[in-house]
């Protein structure tokens, strides 16, 4: 989002909200509640678009892999329900985009064996994962802001190609907290990194506010699912295609680049805002633009792609690009996260 000085007296306020209530915190005013188990937290400290999902995956598959019960908790954002929600008990899921949200329901989509719940109190949620899913290893999605959990491993993701180093305070910018706030991180991973990103100097920057330890990730398309049969493919099928390309999520760009990457030509392309309830409108300018350009199918994101029930016929070609993260150095990654349960080294 392009900085609107006009709002920057609201971005001070802001700030400042943030300040206290961290504080507050810091000063046994306000307390985190400790639960049983370890409490990894992914979050990041900008609103939007940094590649939290594919890690918050990536963690859960990682630990479940290694003999432990992991359960992600989410706020389940954009949901049209509230409070809790058990998404998914590790085999079954038990609600849709629009009761658990988007992010809550390709996660329990994708990840078999891992329980999701959907919460906006995470402390509440975290229990009833112990309690209900005997889970031994909370991941908790989007939990740098929510400190009332206190946690035992927090990762705060920033994106390389939207940093945030010089990004007003929200309202007028991304950031939602001070660049201080870095120092409360365990670790920090540098998200989107390309094969040419001078991560020598990201590092560095990072180090002027943390010197928590540093990975850096990539994040790469590794099939396309067709959304009326669930037949995946490998992306390099898509090459020399020609689709229209649409999305809504929180760095739209980001998504176009990928499809431009694998050799799609993008007849159309269409950035709705991010978490997008789509509707038949929508539809309708999609199907139309295919028309127009002589496109061969649509093209979206796993994300979008569960905000599409009821809208389209089975038959008609709609894919996704389902998408997955690699945290360079993994071995000293596996390390810090199995070190919270020495059992699994």
């Amino acid at each position: 989002m392009k900085p609107l000085p006009i709002l920057q007296p609201f971005s001070y306020l802001y700030g400042a909200v943030v300040a206290v209530r961290n504080m507050f915190f810091e000063n046994n005013v306000l307390r985190s509640v400790r639960v049983p188990v370890p409490v990894i937290s992914v979050g990041n400290i900008t609103s939007g678009g940094t590649g939290k999902t594919p890690i918050v995956e990536l963690i859960a598959a990682m630990v479940r892999d290694a003999g432990k019960r992991a359960a992600i908790v989410s706020r389940g954002y954009g949901r049209l329900t509230s409070g809790f929600m058990l998404v998914s008990d590790g085999i079954t899921v038990f609600a849709g985009a629009d009761e658990a949200g988007d992010e809550a329901f390709q996660m329990a989509k994708k990840l078999r064996g891992v329980p999701v719940i959907a919460d906006e109190v995470r402390t509440h949620g975290a229990l009833l994962a112990i309690e209900r899913c005997l889970a031994d290893v909370v991941v908790l999605d989007d939990g740098f802001q929510h400190r009332a959990l206190r946690r035992d491993c927090d990762i705060v993701l920033i994106d390389a190609l939207h940093e945030p180093w010089h990004m007003p305070m929200l309202p007028a910018g991304h950031r939602r907290e001070p660049l201080s706030s870095l120092r409360r991180a365990d670790a920090v991973i540098v998200t989107k990194c390309a094969p040419q990103t001078d991560r020598t100097a990201l590092e560095h920057r990072v180090r002027q506010f943390t010197d928590a330890p540093v990975f850096t990730s990539s994040y790469a398309p590794v099939s396309c699912v067709e959304r009326g049969s669930g037949e995946s493919t490998p992306v390099s099928s898509l090459r020399n295609t020609t689709a229209v390309v649409f999305c809504g999520i929180g760095q739209p760009e980001s998504f176009r680049h990928t499809v431009e990457s694998l050799g799609i030509r993008i007849a159309s392309f269409h950035a709705f805002g991010d978490h997008h309830r789509f509707t038949v409108r929508d539809l309708r300018e999609l199907t139309q633009a295919m028309a127009r350009t002589g496109a061969g199918y649509l093209l979206t994101t796993e994300k979008d792609a569960c905000r599409l029930d009821g809208l389209f016929d089975p038959s008609f070609p709609v894919l996704s690009l389902v998408m997955e993260a690699a945290v360079h150095d993994a071995e000293k990654f596996a390390a810090m996260i199995f070190s919270l349960f020495p059992s699994t080294q």
